[in-house]
């Protein structure tokens, strides 16, 4: 329905386009099942905006919630530009061979379900996450999901040599697990104490005795928003020239080539742009990305697939929201348990010393008892003394007297 907004000399979102606007909504109210859920996009006021924004030609798609990533990075019909993005994350070239299936895996109790999951050409694995905060996915998560990719590969090559060929499985078989986390909004443990400004952040395991031995396991965390803040202002009026910000050659031990690098930042802008006049303005300084313009721009004519795509995005970040407030609670919970176990033994501390005072008290006490019998007991004896004294002082006296008659 409507017409393509793709121009004939480029590739350009329309901006502005209430026509197109009035006719995808008027689209959506005569449909009962596209109203309902343009209706439900009302419980996010600011989701609801930004749908309308975008078929109005004033937003882009919000490519970091996932139907949207799935959508434009599509392992069914755009293989090659998923391939592109992570060569340029990793910093080599990969060919993506298939992107598995998302079996749940669980381990210790948790589940684990992943965003995309890739297999590339050498063997490797790499699991792509796009997380909204940092608190949603901590390092604890982030170990576990490396290690869930590390131990499918070792399954299913242990498996394939066992059914297979019957070639005995040797751990020289395994290949490098790659972990990348797009993440929107960082917290405090994403935030370089040497550079705020870092925003690519390369990790591997290093021993302090700096042996050469090369782990399987790698990440890849990139904070969005410290690229958008600091990064992207320079990018989008054309400063595109390589920086250590963006590529720290010292993190790898092969040469990441210029057009990788390029690439790279190429691949984060898209991922923060949200206007269409920013969008246009990287569309002139980065060309190639005219055929992720051009798919961006398909939807703005099928009203139905992208009100499909917003509201499943609300449906997991009501979900992740959910999450997050379980989480909080649950932490909430043990900060108050903690603090009741503390207050527990300081009140068994008070009554404790408390016990003390009272000992100490009643050791006092019976202590001035004493004390008081003694001083009883010497008054008594002084008492008596004085007596003895005023006896034998009258019995002298008396004889003196007697003396003095004779």
């Amino acid at each position: 329905m409507g017409t393509n907004l793709i121009n004939q000399d480029t590739v350009r979102f329309k901006q502005a386009d209430n026509e197109l606007y009035d006719t995808a909504i008027s689209y959506i109210n005569n449909n009962e099942k596209l109203r309902s859920q343009y209706a439900g996009l009302a419980a996010n006021a600011t989701w609801r905006e930004r749908f309308n924004d975008y078929l109005k030609g004033k937003k882009t798609l919000p490519l970091l919630y996932d139907p949207f990533f799935k959508t434009i990075f599509s392992q069914d019909t755009h293989k090659e530009r998923l391939a592109d993005l992570i060569s340029a994350i990793l910093g080599q070239r990969v060919t993506v061979v298939e992107v598995i299936p998302n079996e749940d895996a669980t381990y210790m109790g948790m589940l684990i379900i992943m965003d995309i999951l890739v297999k590339m050409s050498d063997g490797s694995l790499a699991d792509i996450e796009v997380q909204k905060a940092a608190y949603l996915f901590p390092a604890e998560r982030i170990s576990c999901y490396s290690s869930d990719l590390m131990m499918r590969q070792y399954n299913k090559l242990r498996g394939m040599s066992m059914s297979v060929d019957g070639r005995k499985f040797s751990y020289k078989d395994l290949r490098k697990v790659h972990t990348i986390v797009f993440f929107e909004k960082s917290s405090d443990c994403l935030v370089s104490k040497a550079d705020c400004k870092q925003y690519f952040h390369v990790g591997k395991t290093k021993f302090n005795t700096d042996i050469e031995i090369e782990l399987l396991q790698d990440f890849n965390l990139i904070s969005l928003d410290t690229f958008k803040e600091y990064r992207y202002p320079t990018i989008i009026n054309g400063n595109v020239n390589i920086t250590g910000y963006d590529c720290d050659d010292s993190a790898y031990c092969f040469n990441v080539d210029e057009e990788l690098k390029n690439k790279r930042l190429m691949y984060l802008s898209l991922l923060v742009t949200d206007t269409v006049s920013d969008m246009e303005k990287l569309l002139a300084i980065y060309p190639e990305l005219e055929g992720i313009v051009s798919d961006m721009n398909y939807y703005l004519t099928r009203p139905e697939e992208v009100l499909n795509m917003f509201s499943e995005a609300l449906r997991i970040l009501d979900m992740n929201s959910m999450e997050l407030l379980i989480d909080e609670m649950a932490e909430r919970a043990e900060q108050e348990k903690a603090k009741a176990e503390q207050e527990k033994v300081r009140a068994e501390q008070e009554k404790a010393r408390a016990e003390q005072e009272k000992v100490r008290a009643e050791q006092e006490k019976a202590k001035a008892e004493q004390e008081k019998v003694r001083a009883e007991q010497a008054e008594a004896m002084a008492e008596r003394e004085k007596e003895r004294a005023d006896r034998l002082e009258a019995e002298l006296a008396r004889l003196k007297e007697e003396l003095a008659d004779k």
